[in-house]
């Protein structure tokens, strides 16, 4: 124990740390040392309170959403546009044909299942003939095909959604939801960009989708997004022209912030999936798992239109009907005004919003026009204002107000308690 005291008097003694020389000084009253007690405790306190909020901050608020203004140094993204035909069925295979009505009414009545209708879905169907794993296989073989022309050189890509088989035109991430993706038992990320982009010196970019073969819903999102059940759509008659002109604003992050975690930044990138449902990230696709577990709360099984790497029961026709009872909260992902699930927003993401549409009758076919003709005047950049190095000069200086001390006298604690300590330990025992 007397070495130990003796040791601890050398550390105090000699410690860079102001104040604590005075608490063990010869010539030191008991008041005065009692003092320098209260005052390097009060440092120590005001030390740590500072520090400790110092790295709150940086885990909770390191970034900063600024306005951006110099239009014409950027170029903006076209929407993508997701075309989900009225007509549902008029596909349906000669080997569904030669069954009985029941199962053909049955087919028919899978093909246009969604949360919409789950619950209008009637008892009774003979729905033996196939097992719940082999529904999206029908609907994929007896879906309507949707024909179209385009002023454009892409063509759609064939989707497997909420509200059913839909085709998507210029996106990045509805390869994912393709049937092919799925038959492939694909989990990989393409790195494919099919986005248009225009500026003001580009002058307006219209998409036409001319001569398509049924109405339809009409979504229109960004690339790297989805459309679920709760999205905005425009209803297009059949014989009929829509006309949309859309603005948009873009938010996107800089470099910097990809150093940050997901907790710091509120935010996920495209490659940071963690969901159940797809390889990539976005959050209509994180709505869309959440609203699945949701399901299998609820029904004890999950639709069909979800493809997990998990194994869950798929909801055969009675467990169709069972969601259909809670159409509303299922959709809205609400239940008692309280939510559901929380989704982080994408890092980058572009929102569209619709300036004005036009429905007129078109005798030459049904048809879609998006326009993008106004350019946004500013855009919104998520940048780190606070980032490691600047936790670091905070806490060295709140210990350096407070304490008098620099990050040596950390290592100065270090070596002390360490090294030191071991070569005093060994001088004693030889000695």
């Amino acid at each position: 124990m007397k070495a130990v005291y003796m040791y601890c008097l050398m550390f105090l003694e000699n410690s860079s740390i102001h104040g604590l020389n005075h608490l063990i000084a010869k010539k030191r009253t008991p008041t005065e040392r009692v003092l320098w007690l209260l005052f390097i405790s009060a440092g120590i306190v005001g030390a740590v309170s500072f520090g400790v909020s110092t790295w709150r901050r940086y885990q909770s608020n390191p970034t900063v959403v600024s306005m951006e203004r110099e239009y014409k140094d950027w170029n903006t993204s076209f929407p993508s546009v997701t075309i989900c035909p009225q007509q549902k069925y008029n596909n349906i295979s000669a080997k569904a044909k030669s069954q009985s009505d029941d199962v053909y009414k049955f087919i028919k009545n899978l093909v246009s299942a969604s949360y919409e209708n789950f619950d209008e879905l009637e008892p009774g169907l003979s729905e033996g003939i196939f097992s719940p794993e082999q529904y999206m296989e029908v609907i994929i073989n007896n879906s309507f095909e949707l024909t179209h022309k385009s002023n454009f050189d892409v063509h759609f890509t064939k989707t497997i959604t909420e509200m059913g088989l839909c085709y998507t035109y210029l996106s990045n991430i509805a390869i994912y939801n393709s049937p092919e993706y799925w038959q492939n038992k694909n989990w990989t990320i393409m790195k494919k960009d099919v986005q248009l982009y225009g500026n003001p010196l580009s002058g307006e970019i219209s998409l036409q989708i001319t001569n398509m073969n049924s109405g339809s819903k009409v979504y229109i999102h960004n690339a790297h997004e989805v459309p679920d059940s709760s999205s905005h759509f425009l209803n297009l008659k059949y014989g009929n022209q829509l006309t949309v002109s859309v603005l948009s604003l873009t938010i996107y992050s800089t470099d910097d912030v990809t150093s940050l975690n997901i907790y710091q930044r509120k935010c996920r990138f495209l490659e940071e999936s963690d969901l159940q449902i797809s390889p990539v990230y976005s959050y209509n696709l994180c709505r869309m798992q959440c609203r699945m577990e949701q399901a299998i709360r609820l029904c004890g099984c999950k639709p069909h239109f979800y493809r997990t790497k998990l194994k869950f029961p798929v909801c055969n026709l009675g467990g169709m009907r069972c969601l259909g009872r809670y159409k509303t909260t299922l959709i809205s992902l609400r239940e008692d005004k309280h939510k559901l699930c929380d989704c982080l927003p994408p890092c980058d993401d572009v929102n569209y919003v619709i300036d004005y549409e036009e429905h007129i009758e078109w005798k030459l076919g049904t048809n879609v026009i998006v326009k993008l003709s106004k350019y946004p005047r500013m855009r919104l950049k998520r940048s780190l204002i606070f980032g490691f190095t600047d936790v670091l000069v905070a806490i060295g200086a709140s210990t350096g107000l407070f304490l008098g001390c620099s990050i040596l006298s950390f290592l100065e604690i270090i070596y002390f308690f360490t090294l030191r300590l071991y070569w005093f330990t060994l001088s004693r025992r030889f000695n």
